[in-house]
């Protein structure tokens, strides 16, 4: 017998479920329409049951489901955040970070001009927060993104930190001073686009 499940019809249900069954197994077909996160849970007719996330293509976020009362979260099953992922999701105003992520986009956080604050979950082996800012903690330590909505006016770059992520600052009008670190060795082209003009750079215990 073959069982075909088309969703609930809803603009959110692209997708569709194609069983076949044998006499000892269902063996099934996800189709999406658009790229998609899947868990997919099986239950026997005794009860017990399974689930299983999958990612089929790149993640997308959706307002209705990814973010509540401000806060994108990005679930623990998605691995990378590919440039206009998040597009849809700009009015959110803090960005978590799932465990998963091990790659993120330098182009990712363009449209989310609102964002006031980033946080990673704990467990995430690559990603970390600090002072509202996104690190990359593997090999040379970046800073990846400044929250482009922050009211701050000063700004100090974690000691430790190596480079400074392309896109880094974009937008970041309210900053009037950032003081970098003595281990930083490399600021990537574009880190400061659109930034304020008075902007001062300052190295830690440095005077100039």
């Amino acid at each position: 017998d073959v069982v075909e499940y088309p969703g609930d019809g809803t603009e959110n249900s692209n997708i569709l479920l194609t069983c076949e069954t044998t006499e000892t197994a269902w063996k099934c077909t996800i189709t999406v329409h658009t790229k998609a996160d899947v868990v997919l849970t099986a239950t026997d007719r005794t009860g017990n049951s399974a689930t299983q996330d999958l990612v089929v293509g790149d993640w997308v976020c959706d307002p209705k489901f990814h973010v509540a009362d401000g806060v994108l979260t990005v679930p623990d099953s998605v691995e990378r955040l590919a440039s206009g992922v998040l597009d849809k999701c700009a009015d959110a105003t803090d960005v978590m970070i799932g465990k998963g992520v091990r790659c993120i986009d330098a182009a990712v956080f363009d449209k989310l001009t609102h964002v006031k604050s980033f946080r990673v979950e704990e467990g995430n082996a690559v990603f970390s927060a600090d002072n509202d800012a996104l690190y990359e903690t593997v090999g040379d330590k970046a800073l990846v993104r400044y929250p482009q909505a922050s009211e701050k006016t000063t700004f100090e770059v974690l000691e430790g930190t190596s480079v400074i992520g392309a896109r880094a600052f974009n937008d970041s009008t309210n900053l009037v001073s950032i003081t970098l670190p003595t281990t930083l060795t490399k600021i990537e082209e574009g880190s400061f686009k659109g930034r304020n003009q008075s902007l001062r750079l300052l190295v830690k215990d440095a005077t100039r």
